[in-house]
């Protein structure tokens, strides 16, 4: 009997003590996956944070952080707060390379979710190229979002200076090329991808320090000005700062093909360059750009372009008309154009100044046309440079030199009235043209001569010997002239003098 209950109460004691052990094992239910929404490298430390949102699973005793190794997921670390949202890594080596994570949740009965889906950092390296004078940037695209990603950002700092952004649209895009770099600079970068809900992630920061010669920070292209009758002058202001010495001058027919090298220029001695070029038609546009080249015959910087001004005439009657092509192209634009017009061996003279966006113009020449001899009128523009040029200069230029001449003619009145009112009192020819030569001889109906000149200008005003009037009646004209190039002309005719009643 004694035995028996001695068993009895190991049997109770045994099945007390193994019903809660049946019990706990029993729970088999797998927590549900938390949602890993982004990994970011924090870029001055190389750190990386990791944020998730909670399991929905109510039976949830820690999160645990997986990083992958040789494609295999280790365990890093264990959060024992199932409240938690967020990690950091310490001890990422997200500075030197991709990192991919995962999460699981884990319960009171030891179960583990599926894990997330991985996420991948981002990790850009920079190259400098020295002869190209830029910097290759290149990153690896951010993984985990796909098509919730919805572009890229590069942030950029020279010399610790604060922060720029560029914005690359393109989720597609995972390489930039950073142009117009400076000398002895230091160069910082990191991307910075964003979701379509707001967030976003970094990857690390990587900086490059560009040793090179230094370019010049500017080449000005001062004028591009005719000299001559076959030369267009060149000259361009160099930064004095630069360390490079080597220039190259190119020419082109248009301002998108610049590319004939016509010379070079090695150590100049000053920071102003000036080059005359042999053109053998200046009614043509040529274009002209200054390079700076570095030591791997590349070109670093170029001017702005420097073009010749085209100036064309046309004689209508009285009226000579110009038109020119705009200077091209100053930095401070064109303020003023100013026509200058020569006749014969008198110096130019200037008849009138315009605005700078002005390029036509008509010049009446009725009371000129005696002047010029053969009836040649010859015109250049002078184009002067606006005030806003950033460094304070202002280019002169002058365009190529354009004739036009007037034709040869000679209109002779058939009557005229010398009684002193002032109209039509004298009689002569009017010429369009300075003669070489001129006559103009008077005779009655017997042939006398009555009057005789030798000036286009002076006309007979009715009178003959002793001052008086010659009576009313019909005369006899006979004009010789000789034209340019030795053209003669004769006229023989009549002409009336009347005295109106």
């Amino acid at each position: 009997m004694s035995a028996k209950f001695t068993c009895i109460n190991r049997c109770i004691i045994l099945i007390i003590l193994i019903l809660p052990l049946r019990a706990w094992s029993q729970d088999t239910v797998v927590p549900e996956s938390p949602d890993l929404l982004y990994i970011s490298v924090e870029p001055f430390t190389g750190d990386v944070y990791i944020e998730w949102n909670q399991s929905p699973s109510e039976d949830v005793a820690a999160y645990i952080i997986y990083i992958d190794k040789s494609a295999s997921w280790i365990a890093i670390d264990t959060i024992w707060d199932p409240s938690a949202t967020s990690y950091i890594n310490y001890s990422s080596n997200a500075d030197y390379y991709s990192e991919s994570y995962v999460i699981a949740a884990f319960d009171s009965a030891r179960n583990v979710s599926p894990l997330t889906d991985p996420h991948t950092t981002m990790f850009v390296s920079a190259e400098f190229d020295t002869c190209l004078t830029q910097i290759s940037l290149d990153w690896t695209p951010y993984s985990g979002w796909d098509a919730d990603l919805e572009s890229y950002e590069i942030i950029s700092s020279i010399n610790g200076d604060p922060d720029t952004t560029l914005q690359i649209p393109d989720p597609d895009q995972t390489d930039y090329l950073h142009t117009d770099i400076e000398a002895y600079a230091e160069y910082c970068y990191y991307i910075r991808a964003n979701h379509v809900d707001g967030f976003s992630s970094t990857s690390n920061r990587i900086c490059t320090f560009t040793q090179m010669p230094r370019p010049p920070s500017y080449i000005n292209a001062d004028y591009a000005t005719v000299e001559e009758e076959n030369k267009i002058h060149l000259s361009f202001t160099i930064d004095p700062e630069t360390e490079i010495h080597r220039y190259i001058l190119f020419r082109g027919d248009s301002p998108s093909a610049i590319s004939e090298s016509i010379t070079s220029f090695e150590n100049p001695v000053s920071w102003k360059i000036e080059y005359s070029d042999i053109i053998g038609d200046l009614t043509q546009r040529y274009y002209y750009q200054l390079a700076a080249v570095n030591a791997c015959d590349t070109a670093v910087i170029k001017s702005n372009i420097a073009s010749n001004m085209v100036l064309s005439t046309q004689n209508m009657e009285t009226i000579n008309y110009l038109t020119w092509t705009s200077y091209y192209s100053w930095d401070g634009g064109v303020d003023t154009y100013n026509i200058y017009r020569l006749t014969g061996d008198a110096p130019p003279q200037r008849i009138v100044s315009l605005p700078g966006t002005d390029t036509i113009f008509s010049d009446d020449i009725t009371a000129l046309q005696y002047t010029a001899p053969g009836g040649k009128f010859c015109y250049f523009i002078e184009a002067d440079e606006g005030f806003s040029n950033p460094l304070g200069v202002r280019g002169i230029a002058l365009s190529n030199r354009s004739c036009c001449q007037v034709p040869a003619k000679v209109f002779i009145p058939n009557a005229f009235t010398p009684n002193g009112d002032g109209k039509n009192d004298v009689f002569r020819p009017v010429l369009t043209f300075t003669p070489e030569d001129f006559t103009l001889i008077i005779r009655n109906r017997w042939g006398n001569n009555l009057f005789e000149t030798k000036d286009p200008g002076t006309g007979w005003d009715g009178t003959i010997g002793g001052g008086r009037l010659a009576p009313e009646g019909i005369y006899i004209y006979y004009i010789r002239i000789i034209a340019d190039e030795g053209e003669i002309i004769e006229k023989n005719g009549h002409v009336s003098l009347v005295f109106p009643k």
